[in-house]
């Protein structure tokens, strides 16, 4: 067995290893333009090359404007997808469901349904702060604003999330869009990996001539949609395939998520942001360059002396101030630039370019403190920015990364059995101001309410000709409220209005008289029993 597993990785061939290689040309135009797009931004996101050079200087932008913006826009995105107060989903379920859970349990109505629901919710949201998930999910929407693409992958078993920017994986989609094969690239330890492979490490390097094998080595792993829906997983190391960390994941469970910030039809990979703010990052960064350079030889203060000058320079140099020195004021001149108009005009395009990023990063508003815990009203004021100002790219998020978290969030917790779920109930993300969880709701039940107290205007003649019933329905379908539930029967109205009843009638009666009236009940029940003779 042993000499089966040397001789296998003998040849240079590595399958996943030669199709990353193969799709990594067609991402290569999108790493080019993800590395410039740091350059003018973020330049750690997406370093110059993928070699690992510990301690190495990265080229920095002339001017900020690029990093505040990415930094800003990252954090407004972090708190209006992930607020850290408020659930960011709810689940669905029908009314027809509704009705057949009512008539299986009729003691439990919607709002007590609504309840379990929403204690669901908590419980996920919960789950996620305790996963610590908002610090690799925001350093994801930086790749995003910066790159277009970033791959997360969230462990099933533990939770886990982490990160592979696009010089890390390769991915290919259909022509909707979605995903079918995604190949990451990693490096790992060999003392970590498997006896076998670390043997077939040791005569891969023997067969290459090296002296030592490497203490790392290039791990990949391949992630490929089956017809079925269902997702395959497999690695490969050194040209082994590890068959046990092999496995399949349901359709909708796969804990790879690759991402796109704005997508184009027919490709693989996204746009990102900055690329459509390339303009105006370029020539910020290169006329604060220049005008950094400018100052910097204005602030050099130089004296010119005139050749042959009565006026002797050491005695100027030592001269205090105050003191008199025989001297020529001709024979003393001040080296001046003389651009003072061409620093202004180089000012003023500056300041237009920089206004311009700053709209466009939306530096201009202070809706939400620095600060870890914001209320609700500032979390609104953030969302209604963002789809202000970001259009449909705040929804696309919404749909891409909020969703598949939260799934596979309930699917852990399922699997961890906190609860049970039907299949009839599903998570669902809200985009908008709505996705603030049931804020929304309880608003337009709140303006329902309004409605109704405005009918106190209404002349009673009108109101007396008026169907109260249809009038109430009306007014919570113009709210959107399902007044499911909410509203009392006929027949539970006149049950509740006779029990009020019956409680004043004893509560007037007094305790003599309830003992009298029960006395009474009693003796009444005894003779009714006794056998009649």
């Amino acid at each position: 067995m042993e000499d089966e597993v040397l001789e296998a990785p003998s040849g240079d061939g590595s399958p996943l290893k030669d199709e990353y290689d193969s799709l990594a040309t067609v991402r290569q135009v999108y790493l080019d333009r993800a590395r410039e797009n740091a350059r003018l931004t973020v330049p750690s996101l997406i370093p110059p090359d993928t070699t690992r050079n510990s301690g190495r200087r990265l080229p920095q932008p002339p001017h900020s404007i690029g990093a505040r913006g990415v930094n800003n826009l990252a954090a407004k995105l972090l708190i209006s997808l992930f607020p850290s107060n408020t659930p960011v989903f709810r689940m669905v379920i029908d009314d027809f469901e509704v009705e057949k859970m009512m008539e299986n349990a009729p003691k439990k109505g919607k709002g007590e349904i609504q309840k379990s629901l929403n204690k669901i919710e908590r419980a996920g949201m919960q789950e996620l702060d305790a996963l610590g998930a908002r610090a690799p999910i925001g350093l994801a929407l930086k790749h995003l604003l910066v790159a277009g693409n970033y791959l997360i992958y969230m462990s099933p078993d533990t939770g886990e999330i982490r990160g592979y920017p696009i010089s890390h994986y390769v991915c290919s989609r259909d022509s909707m869009g979605n995903p079918l094969k995604i190949i990451t690239e990693e490096t790992v330890a060999v003392s970590s990996l498997p006896l076998e492979v670390q043997e077939a490490h040791k005569i891969q390097a023997k067969i290459k001539g090296s002296e030592k094998p490497d203490k790392e080595v290039l791990a990949h792993t391949m992630i490929e949609k089956l017809a079925d829906g269902r997702w395959k997983v497999r690695q490969e190391v050194c040209g082994i395939e590890l068959k046990d960390l092999e496995g399949h994941y349901p359709k909708d469970k796969c804990p790879y998520i690759p991402l796109r910030l704005i997508a184009v039809e027919g490709e693989d990979y996204g746009r990102s942001m900055v690329e459509d703010l390339w303009g105006d990052l370029v020539s910020a960064n290169n006329l604060r360059d220049a005008l950094v350079k400018f100052a910097k030889a204005a602030a050099k203060v130089l004296f010119l002396v005139k050749p042959n000058a009565s006026t002797r320079v050491r005695v100027l140099t030592q001269a205090q101030a105050g003191d008199f020195v025989a001297g020529n004021e001709g024979d003393i001149s001040v080296l001046q630039l003389e651009k003072s108009q061409d620093f202004r005009v180089a000012n003023e395009v500056l300041a237009d370019v920089t206004r311009s990023l700053e709209f466009s990063f939306l530096l201009q508003s202070a809706a939400a403190r620095d600060a870890e815990r914001v209320t609700a009203e500032e979390v609104r004021q953030v969302i209604q920015e963002l789809d202000a100002g970001l259009g449909g790219m705040h929804a696309a998020l919404s749909a891409d990364l909020q969703l598949p978290i939260v799934k596979l969030l309930l699917w852990r917790m399922e699997k961890k059995r906190k609860f049970k779920l039907p299949k009839s109930i599903k998570p669902a993300i809200v985009t908008g101001v709505a996705a603030l969880g049931r804020g929304q709701d309880r608003a337009n039940l709140a303006s329902a309410f309004q409605d109704f107290a405005q009918l106190k205007m209404v002349p009673p003649e009108i109101l007396q000709r008026m169907n109260i019933d249809e009038l109430i329905n009306r007014v919570y379908a113009a709210n959107n409220v399902d007044p499911f539930g909410l509203m009392q029967s006929d027949e539970e109205l006149a049950a509740a209005q006779q029990k009020q009843q019956l409680q004043a009638l004893i509560q007037s009666a007094g305790p003599g008289a309830i003992q009298e009236l029960t006395k009474g009940a009693v003796q009444g029940q005894l003779q009714d029993n006794q056998p009649q003779g």
